[in-house]
């Protein structure tokens, strides 16, 4: 029998005469009493009696179901129709069973290991693909979130006013706000005082927007620096005399250096270290153009360009996120009213259409990561059910034999069941782990993986753009040493030429003064007239005038000559004098 431990015999003695049946009815008492289950069909009434149980079945339905001997009659269940049972009869108790049907569930498993590896593939790619579009989709929306913010959707805005009732504007002291930045639902402020100034370097003039705020600008703005730094509190509060330049502000004052960090740029009548240039931004809702400003310390700014300036021209405040805007707006108004007296001499505006716009970015995130995740799901649920309702479809005729034989249906379900839910428990918890392990790593490494995606392509842009922008610089370096060999030959032959003049006027400034002294000696003995010794005081006059006039152009042509010879450069002990320059 192959060591079956299940033998299903058909009619097994319909064909035989009565000695072959009984040899035959012999042989299957000796594997009965072996541990093998025998499953015997027959339509004899004498081959039934020998069997220790006996379910009999018409027209399809099971009609009675008795035992015999030490079986069932043994403990008092009498032959009687299948339903009510006998509740002893209803088998082994339910932890016993539950092992079996892992057992055969497990057996089932391991005589289908093809199958069941590929059906936990299917699972485990499943789960895992729903993962990675989770982490995708949120690598996705951390991005688009991140450059929300950078249009400032959690920003407000603060000037002084005059209130509708009449009266003079407020003024919007250190104190205001020192206490802004206690309440709980603003994070940073930031005071701003901006006006278009003049900003010299060299050859080099321009109006520039100077924009004075404090250390919190590239915090309040989320804008980075592309090279050197920005200055810092402890600065701010030395008044030391820093700058930090717009990219474009760069490229006009220094266009032939990359680098400028330590020039001297003069700002109104103060001169100012270049410390760092900000990264490409551009303008903000139609506004001036960030990158053609140039930004320097707060208090510094007060000191030194906006002396006249007795408080900000606005404020800047940040609030705890997009989604406490309006409350932070609501407290700051309430707090300012407090302190000014009831006076409404103040306005708050806010960026609505931003906060509103970051609300249905976060919106459209969510609903997309739920459809992927639902698209998934259903797409490896169906694969599953698939391999599922094969495996049923094949288990047809065991589970109706199951049914047959069994003592209760719910053990022929559970024999079709239990190897599903085996391989589903199996395939769940390893998922389980695997989402464990891989998600957080994943979601962190595809939402910086998405930033190129969602910058559209600007690194090859910037790469081409930069390319571009050194081979004009080349040009531009060439064109420059020509011109400035050409300017410092030119300023050098002005300077020989002028300090021949001057040597000669100076010589022709010492004779008229020896004429004047001869002419007023004479004018006292009576030999000269008045008009000869004003005649010779004149020409000691025109003398002076030339003398003047040379030396103008002398100073002049030194300019050049610096110009020409750069214009910025200083020594070691100009720097440190620079730095101490005292306060105006």
């Amino acid at each position: 029998m192959n060591g079956g431990q299940i033998i299903l015999a058909d009619e097994p003695t319909g064909a035989l005469d009565s000695h072959s049946g009984a040899e035959v009815m012999a042989l299957l008492r000796e594997l009965a009493d072996a541990g093998h289950t025998i499953i015997l069909i027959t339509h004899d009434r004498a081959v039934a009696t020998q069997a220790r149980r006996v379910i009999e079945i018409s027209d399809g339905r099971i009609v009675g179901d008795s035992a015999r001997g030490d079986s069932m009659v043994g403990r008092g269940c009498l032959a009687q129709p299948l339903a009510p049972r006998c509740p002893e009869a209803a088998g082994t108790p339910w932890p016993a069973e539950l092992l079996e049907a892992a057992r055969s569930a497990w057996r089932g498993m391991r005589l289908n290991r093809v199958r069941t590896s590929l059906t936990l593939l299917g699972i485990v790619i499943g789960v895992a693909s729903v993962i990675v579009m989770l982490a995708i989709g949120e690598g996705a929306r951390r991005k688009v979130v991140e450059q929300m913010g950078t249009m400032g959707t959690a920003i407000l805005y603060m000037g002084s006013k005059p209130p509708a009732t009449g009266g003079p504007a407020g003024q919007i002291t250190e104190d205001d706000l020192a206490a802004l930045r206690e309440l709980p639902e603003i994070r940073r402020v930031m005071p701003v005082i901006g006006d278009p100034v003049t900003v010299r370097y060299g050859n080099a003039d321009k109006q520039v927007y100077v924009f004075a705020a404090s250390e919190e600008m590239p915090l309040v703005h989320h804008w980075r620096t592309a090279l050197g730094r920005y200055y810092t509190e402890a600065e701010d509060r030395d008044l030391a005399p820093l700058v930090v330049l717009g990219h474009k502000a760069h490229r006009h004052f220094f266009p032939d250096t990359p680098d400028p960090l330590g020039r001297q740029l003069i700002i109104g009548t103060s001169a100012f270290e270049v410390i760092g240039v900000m990264s490409e931004r551009g303008a903000d809702s139609g506004a001036q153009d960030y990158d053609d400003m140039v930004f320097i310390p707060y208090r510094s700014g007060r000191a030194r360009v906006y002396q006249a300036q007795t408080q900000p021209d606005y404020v800047v405040i940040e609030a705890r996120s997009a989604q406490v805007v309006h409350e932070a707006e609501q407290a700051m108004l309430r707090l300012l009213l407090a302190r000014h007296g009831g006076r409404e001499d103040f306005g708050i505006g806010n960026a609505a259409a931003r906060i509103q716009a970051e609300a249905a970015t976060r919106e459209s995130m969510a609903v997309m990561l739920g459809l992927i995740a639902a698209v998934s799901l259903v797409v490896g649920g169906i694969g599953v059910m698939n391999v599922m309702l094969m495996t049923v479809r094949e288990r047809t005729r065991e589970i109706g034999i199951r049914m047959a034989a069994a003592s209760a249906d719910v053990q022929a379900a559970r024999a079709a069941l239990w190897p599903r839910l085996t391989l589903t428990g199996s395939a769940a918890a390893s998922a389980g782990r695997a989402a464990d392990w891989l998600h957080a790593p994943v979601a962190t490494l595809l939402a910086g993986l998405a930033g190129p995606i969602f910058d559209g392509g600007r690194l090859a842009a910037q790469h081409d753009a930069a390319q571009a922008r050194r081979e004009e610089l080349l040009a531009n370096y060439h064109k420059a040493i020509v011109a400035a060999f050409t300017d410092v030959e030119l300023a050098l032959d002005a300077s020989a030429s002028l300090e021949e003049q001057a040597r000669a006027q100076d010589e022709a400034l010492v004779q008229a003064r020896a004429a004047l002294a001869l002419a007023e000696s004479r004018y006292r003995s009576g030999a000269e007239t008045m008009l000869a010794l004003l005649d010779a005081q004149r020409v000691v006059t025109a003398a002076q005038d030339a003398q003047v006039q040379i030396r103008l152009a002398r100073l002049q042509a030194a300019v050049s000559l610096y110009r020409a010879l750069g214009g910025g450069w200083r020594p070691p002990e100009a720097t440190s004098m620079a730095q101490a320059e005292p306060l105006p």
